[in-house]
């Protein structure tokens, strides 16, 4: 639904897109009226366009500060504003779908981490907290099917804008929660922040010993620095056998309905690992939460298993002398028969353009062998690392072709170790201007082309 402001996503915010209209010259829907201020009032800007766009990323704050909007309104700023945070997210409505809460974790000012941790769920216990219409056999990851699982066909993800990027899992409960090896469960922010909690027992006060930890706060194992969660729980995380992406974002607010027919399957007890990578930039510290919220799938609208892609064999291949800037190409195939919903792309700090060509392409573009972008204009570009654009198909992408030249993207991206700006290189540990390479903080870089498919085999 779209709302006059939907905190964090100013596509989904009416007053947005009818000022966009006026500015750019953009066409609205036919439902959204008019564009925005009516003639013969002058359009804003597009500095002030973009600044209320920055504000609607922001969470739409009714008071504090937006950092970057300085520059675009002509204003001083102090330096000790607030992070900005998103309104918490209402759950979908009882037996039409719920909700997955990662509770705060805490990020200090000026700092960057990236941490992994787990909450514990058990729709098991209680009879009707699934409805049986929405039961589904499971996906190779979630136990095959000859396991029940429930399912879902809409997926939203609203997660405050200091996170550079988030991958959520779930997690097929084959490792019980009071196995030592995920440590002590707590309550991880709220009134009873710290305390211990047991997560399998639901509805209990965890001042009782139980799982309930309050409000804005969720009962999780012990948050610790992890990339993507790959080594967070060994035993857990590191088996393709039980562990399945079931979303992520780059942005605030990412998701909605899945294409027609498709739809994903989770366990009925399990895991979500909540993965975060945040960096706060104020000078005060700050939480970043995130609500996924899941609406179930009806079986008439079970066609295609959701799928996700990303091309991480080159993710690393970057290697930028200080005071230069390089353009690295590679290629991604997808398998015959996929229909792509959506394309984005993933670089840190000194990434300053991505591009991305459709099928055909060749698939033995790598940096290996010096492939170069093509001369013809990108189907894809997106130029704002923090917040890359998400290209999303109304109609799949079909990749129906044997060949595999006809199924393959060819993705280019140009990073700048301090060539523009002498002042951005990177430096090393001993302050001396050092090569911008592969990494997986933001001082260092990556070329990671992601999407999502179906398989839709004749």
């Amino acid at each position: 639904m779209t709302l006059r402001i939907h905190p964090g996503e100013q596509e989904l915010s009416s007053f947005y897109k009818k000022i966009e209209a006026a500015t750019l010259g953009v066409s609205l829907p036919a439902d959204f009226g008019a564009p925005m201020p009516p003639p013969p009032t002058s359009a804003v800007s597009k500095e002030h366009l973009e600044a209320l766009r920055l504000w609607i990323r922001a969470g739409a704050p009714e008071t504090g500060i937006v950092q970057g909007t300085e520059q675009l309104l002509g204003c001083d700023l102090p330096d000790d504003f607030d992070a900005n945070k998103l309104p918490p997210l209402a759950p979908p409505p009882a037996g039409e779908g719920l909700q997955f809460y990662s509770s705060g974790w805490h990020v200090p000012a000026g700092s960057e981490h990236e941490v992994c941790y787990a909450t514990y769920y058990d729709f098991t216990a209680e009879a009707g907290q699934i409805p049986t219409w929405a039961e589904a056999p499971c996906r190779p990851e979630a136990g095959g099917p000859e396991e029940t699982c429930f399912s879902i066909n809409q997926n939203l993800l609203h997660q405050d804008p200091q996170s550079h990027h988030s991958i959520i899992y779930s997690v097929r409960a084959v490792v019980e929660p009071d196995d030592a090896s995920w440590g002590q469960w707590t309550c991880l922010g709220g009134d009873l922040a710290g305390a211990p909690c047991d997560p399998r027992m639901q509805g209990v006060s965890a001042s009782q010993g139980g799982a309930d930890c309050g409000p804005r706060s969720a009962c999780t194992s012990p948050p610790r620095d992890s990339i993507a969660c790959w080594d967070y729980l060994p035993s857990v995380a590191m088996s393709p056998e039980v562990l399945t992406p079931l979303g992520g974002a780059q942005e605030p607010v990412s998701g909605g309905p899945l294409h027609e027919g498709v739809y994903d399957t989770l366990p009925l007890r399990g895991y979500i690992f909540w993965n975060s990578h945040g960096f706060n930039l104020t000078r005060k510290d700050t939480t970043i939460e995130l609500y996924l919220n899941l609406r179930f799938a009806r079986p008439e609208s079970r066609k295609f298993m959701f799928q996700g892609f990303g091309a991480s064999r080159f993710m690393f291949a970057m290697d930028v002398p200080p005071f230069e800037s390089r353009e690295y190409c590679a290629s991604f195939t997808l398998p015959r028969y996929s229909k792509v919903t959506d394309i984005s792309s993933h670089m840190h700090q000194r990434g300053v353009q991505w591009r991305t060509w459709e099928p055909p392409q060749d698939p033995e573009c790598s940096p290996d062998n010096g492939c170069l972008p093509n001369d013809d204009p990108p189907d894809y570009t997106s130029t704002i690392y923090s917040d890359p654009f998400k290209k999303e198909y109304e109609t799949p992408l079909a990749l129906d072709e044997e060949d595999d030249a006809s199924r393959t993207f060819k993705y280019c991206a140009v990073f700048d170790n301090g060539l523009r700006n002498p002042a951005t290189v990177k430096r090393c540990e001993d302050g001396r201007p050092c090569n911008l390479v592969g990494g997986y903080t933001t001082d260092d870089e990556m070329l990671f082309f992601i999407g999502h498919y179906y398989l839709d085999e004749p």
